[in-house]
């Protein structure tokens, strides 16, 4: 989790980074009921988001 520092109005106001050994590994982080309540929260207190999934 990161606090934005940028002043520009093109940017978010948070980040959440995660690294995941794979697949399966991003489900059960999804799915975790921990995960579940702070998304939420956040689905409550948002205006908008951006999600990136990629492969390394």
């Amino acid at each position: 989790m990161g606090i934005n520092t940028s002043k520009s109005p093109m940017a978010y106001d948070a980040v959440l980074t995660l690294v995941v050994e794979d697949a399966e590994a991003l489900q059960r982080y999804r799915l975790h009921p921990e995960h579940q309540k702070i998304s939420q929260h956040c689905h409550e207190v948002r205006s908008s988001r951006t999600v990136v999934d990629y492969i390394v």
